[in-house]
């Protein structure tokens, strides 16, 4: 269960990435914050990653309960029930505002004015509401598309850690 709230928090930071994609230096033609809070808005960043984040639970919920299920398999419905309470409450107090917060200086240090004037331009537009509209549709079709892979990872590396870890607690003698 941990493993799909890491799975979970790790895909939410990577699609939340992919809008400060790269390493690039300070530029002199820095946005004023004021306009990358503008094209943050308009962008509908907080919405976005909330929409997200309702997704991925949504992805990651059923198999988070069939693993609960398959680990104590005469666990009543009710605690089921009671555990998707328990990550709705959670969920519901992820601090989406700082966390589009955190974005802003990203975006002013690796943005020049002319581009986040030319993204608040083109967000303006039709086709830019449009592309806005499809990013949700598009982050669940990902996020289906990712999940299983993401599992498959977590799975492999735990069972190539597993002899490393065994190796480490055998050398320091601590009991397994």
């Amino acid at each position: 269960m941990s493993n799909r709230i890491g799975i979970l928090l790790l895909s939410f930071a990577l699609l939340f990435s992919l809008a400060v994609n790269g390493q690039t230096p300070p530029t002199p033609d820095r946005p004023s914050h004021e306009d990358v809070v503008k094209l943050m808005k308009l962008m509908k960043c907080r919405e976005q990653a909330k929409e997200m984040m309702d997704g991925m639970m949504s992805q990651l919920l059923p198999g988070m309960k069939q693993e609960m299920k398959q680990k104590d398999p005469n666990m009543p419905e009710a605690e089921l029930a009671d555990f998707d309470k328990i990550m709705a409450d959670y969920m519901n107090q992820l601090p989406l505002d700082d966390m589009v917060n955190a974005m802003i200086p990203a975006y002013e240090n690796h943005l020049t004015r002319t581009e986040v004037q030319a993204m608040t331009s083109f967000y303006s537009s039709p086709p830019g509401q449009s592309v806005l509209a499809k990013m949700p549709v598009i982050g669940a079709e990902y996020m289906k598309t990712l999940q299983p892979m993401m599992l498959n990872w977590v799975r492999e590396m735990e069972a190539s850690m597993k002899p490393k870890i065994e190796e480490l607690r055998a050398k320091y003698h601590r009991d397994k």
